[in-house]
């Protein structure tokens, strides 16, 4: 393990020198470890399309500089650092790729013993808080509870319930929200359910005891669809709204009508070029973190076009241009990304005009 580690530094290190090495060098590795399996797939799948989408579009000069290595990890974290401990294995490696909060929060000891850059396309803030080589590449819990919170107030709902899957992006949604909540807007119910619970019929019962304007719908993937159908049944009628998770087929499928017309918050799609481009080529694919897998690549290869190591590229990154918009590096291993309102309507997911 020992021998692995430091072999991983190494080489790592002196391939972080972006565009130092001379013409016959191999390309550089980027290990992209994506949940393309399991309950959170959607995401993995429309990450690994938006990086391949992008790949395709360089030039082949700057696609001879890099390499993606794609890896499974099903949005376990056990399989995230096995997946790592394989790539680090069969080469040095120039970067790393993730995808949700509690999959890159396990590996980032990994990457950050190893100086590997990580960028995690995840909205937990601990992933990157005070850590040298990783970054959050998806827009902050805060920006999204901010913009969720003006529509609250813009619907004027005085009082919510709150029901949350205990997740790690999940649970900084609502750390958010509480952080920012005015004191006018009353939390009249607020519980955390495991991600695999599936029955909730007794929680919306005791929720249904008390008075409230809408749903703050904080569940993960698997369970969102399946809360909104046995609230409805069970007769609640109010609003339901949410960061970011109504935006799976599958949870609209399962929710039985009970997502249409609701709203949510997600990252902002910044240019609809890309977003076309993306349709065109996968028409029926999600396109959740498509446009951040797409940037990913991207910048990986514009730090290698200005010879720059890639770390530093990401940290001090100003008024950068892509699919998700012009953007910079905030200075806590973050970006500037916004984010937008959309709804749930029959034919998919409508971006509310601004």
């Amino acid at each position: 393990m020992k021998t692995y580690f430091l072999s991983v530094v190494f080489l790592g290190g002196l391939l972080a020198v972006v565009g130092q090495a001379d013409a016959k060098a191999e390309p550089a590795r980027v290990g992209v470890i994506l949940p393309l399996t399991g309950d959170i797939a959607v995401i993995g799948g429309a990450c690994k399309n938006g990086m391949e989408l992008a790949y395709a579009e360089l030039d082949p000069e700057e696609r001879a500089k890099f390499e993606l290595v794609f890896e499974d990890d099903q949005g376990q974290p056990k399989n995230t650092i096995s997946a790592f401990q394989r790539l680090a294995a069969a080469g040095p490696l120039h970067a790393v790729v993730t995808a949700s909060s509690g999959t890159s929060k396990s590996l980032v000891p990994l990457t950050e013993r190893a100086k590997v850059p990580l960028i995690a396309i995840a909205s937990d803030p601990a992933v990157s808080r005070d850590k040298e080589y990783a970054v959050n590449f998806w827009v902050t819990p805060e920006t999204e509870v901010a913009k969720l919170l003006g529509e609250v107030k813009a619907k004027g709902y005085r009082s919510v319930a709150i029901v949350t899957g205990v997740h790690d992006g999940t649970l900084s949604f609502k750390s958010a929200f509480h952080g920012q909540k005015p004191d006018s807007l009353a939390v009249v119910f607020d519980e955390e359910y495991p991600i695999d619970m599936r029955d909730f019929r007794t929680a919306i019962t005791s929720m249904r005891a008390t008075t409230f304007d809408a749903v703050f719908l904080n569940l993960f993937l698997g369970q969102i669809g399946v809360f909104a159908r046995q609230a409805r049944e069970l007769g609640v009628t109010q609003p339901l709204f949410a960061v970011e998770l109504f935006e799976d087929a599958t949870e609209v499928e399962n929710a039985n009508g009970g997502l249409l017309g609701q709203w949510y918050v997600q990252a902002d799609e910044g240019s609809g070029a890309f977003f076309e481009k993306y349709k065109a080529r996968y028409p029926e694919a999600s396109t959740f973190g498509a446009g951040n897998g797409y940037d990913a690549v991207m910048l990986i290869a514009s730090a290698l076009r200005e010879q720059r190591r890639l770390n530093d590229y990401l940290h001090t990154l100003k008024e950068f241009s892509g699919a998700l918009g012009t953007y910079s590096a905030t200075g806590d291993n973050r970006f500037t990304l916004p984010a937008t309102i959309k709804v749930v309507t029959e034919d998919g997911f409508e971006k509310q005009s601004s």
